[in-house]
């Protein structure tokens, strides 16, 4: 058996196999980060279009409680700054940016094969991409677990940053209580599209190892997203699929009744997890040192 290598900080020991097929998944005990492996040789084709568009019945739902999430994302990003040149990579349809309003100048990333349909999305392999301009934030707004370096996309974006300018991650939290205890049934694992997995320490590590200053790193809670992956995780472990109005109402009965059971409970639990600072989402913010 080939010796597994740490992708982020190249050790070979200590390296422990958390999940197995087509597709591994290891941890790292040296960097304390999680990662995929193999990659993926076409990652596209882990990626349908509806990952980036709502689509199907209740496309007009998921598009409001997208945007409602995206606005809560404002929010907190405004307390950092009130205007300026933002970088989004890992953008989707640019809806963050449009949300942040007039006074931010938002140029909006995805990587080549991303099934958007915003023309003004520039898609390009970040680490190729050759610009002149500087910003003075970079979101990655639960993108850097998608990438195949987070490292280096880190490194980059520090070089394109303006004189006190800020970087912001959001993630999953690797380390959470809800992903130590549901394992391969988190719907934040997302394997093979999550290549990364981080935990607080470990996108710490990584922020050292690139030279960069931590402002601050905390929890986040969501309402509009994470009760939503809670609940489907749940239904994942019990093997209840989604809803499927083709097959009627009786045979929709006990799929509707897990909802109407369930989408409190996990509305409460996610509460509790915040409060004792569980939250499966984390928000780091970083500066040059």
């Amino acid at each position: 058996m080939a010796k597994i290598i740490c992708p982020i900080c190249k050790e070979s020991r200590h390296i422990d196999l958390m999940d197995s097929g087509q597709f591994n998944l290891y941890f790292c005990n040296n960097c304390k980060n999680g990662f995929v492996h193999p990659f993926p040789k076409d990652i596209s084709e882990y990626y349908p279009k509806i990952y980036w568009q709502n689509l199907g019945r209740f496309s007009f739902l998921r598009q409001c409680i997208h945007n409602s999430f995206q606005k809560l994302r404002a929010g907190w990003f405004r307390r950092y700054m009130s205007r300026g040149d933002i970088l989004d990579v890992g953008s989707g349809e640019g809806v963050f940016g449009q949300i942040l309003g007039q006074a931010f100048n938002v140029t909006n990333l995805e990587y080549p094969g991303a099934k958007v349909e915003n023309k003004d999305v520039i898609k390009v392999n970040f680490l190729n991409w050759k610009t002149n301009e500087k910003f003075d934030a970079i979101v990655f707004l639960e993108s850097l677990e998608h990438v195949t370096n987070p490292a280096q996309y880190l490194k980059k974006a520090a070089s394109l940053l303006k004189k006190g300018g800020f970087i912001f991650v959001e993630y999953p939290r690797f380390g959470s209580l809800e992903s130590k205890i549901l394992g391969k049934h988190w719907l934040q694992r997302d394997i093979p599209r999550h290549l990364f997995h981080f935990t607080e320490e470990g996108l710490k590590n990584i922020a050292n190892r690139v030279n960069l200053k931590i402002v601050t790193q905390t929890e986040i809670m969501s309402f509009q997203y994470s009760p939503y992956c809670l609940l489907a995780s749940i239904g994942q472990m019990l093997g209840i699929s989604t809803l499927n109005l083709r097959l009627g109402f009786i045979k929709n009965i006990p799929k509707l009744l897990f909802l109407l059971i369930g989408a409190p409970l996990v509305f409460i639990l996610e509460i509790i997890f915040y409060f004792i600072e569980e939250s499966p989402l984390g928000l780091i913010v970083l500066k040059k040192k």
